[in-house]
């Protein structure tokens, strides 16, 4: 079941502490996409970000090296 082509989280607790508190629950919602930290540079993370549904960048975009790297970093 955890490969199936979706996953819905429902939780009870909000994330009140911190955006990081997230941090536990990516395995259970994002594939890993390992090869995706040599496209993280300034200028192809803009190309990610912008990426149309359904494209290999959007698959970027929600792996957990992105969303580990570029939304839950402690500098963002």
């Amino acid at each position: 079941w955890l490969r199936a082509g979706f996953r819905i989280l429902l939780t009870a607790t909000p994330f009140y502490n911190d955006v990081r508190d997230f941090l536990g629950y990516i395995g259970l919602l994002l594939r890993s996409n390992p090869a995706a930290k040599a496209t993280f540079t300034s200028s192809r993370v803009r190309q990610i970000v912008e990426a149309p549904p359904g494209t290999e960048d959007e698959r970027l975009l929600c792996s957990q090296e992105f969303v580990t790297k570029h939304i839950l970093s402690k500098e963002v």
